[in-house]
């Protein structure tokens, strides 16, 4: 049996955060400045990540970015799934220190990816 193997490239973690709480496809200038951050001794992806998430949506309720990371990444049909996946993200979120529910949201996207 053929195993998966999901990518933790740093680039890869980056882009997978961006898509799953911004919506967005990040260009070279953008990666390049989140590797530079990485890479610059300030802290790991999910250091980053953790940031970000805190200054961006750390007013937001975790059924509100849960529903927000779910709609990113176009878990849109059928509908007991998306309530399923929403209701992943949002218990796994539920169990986190704000400080770290950006890495959790990474680790999420990871989950979905494989």
């Amino acid at each position: 049996m053929a195993t998966l193997i999901t990518p933790s490239f740093d680039q890869t973690l980056i882009a997978r955060a961006a898509t799953g709480l911004y919506n967005l496809q990040i260009g070279s200038a953008t990666t390049d400045w989140a590797l530079e951050w990485v890479n610059g001794g300030n802290g790991t992806v999910e250091d980053l990540v953790n940031q970000l998430f805190v200054r961006d949506f750390g007013t937001m309720s975790d059924a509100d970015v849960a529903d927000m990371v779910v709609e990113n990444v176009n878990i849109s049909e059928p509908a007991n799934v998306v309530a399923d996946a929403i209701a992943y993200v949002a218990g796994r979120l539920g169990g986190v220190a704000l400080a770290n529910k950006g890495a959790e949201v990474l680790s999420i996207l990871q989950d979905f990816s494989t």
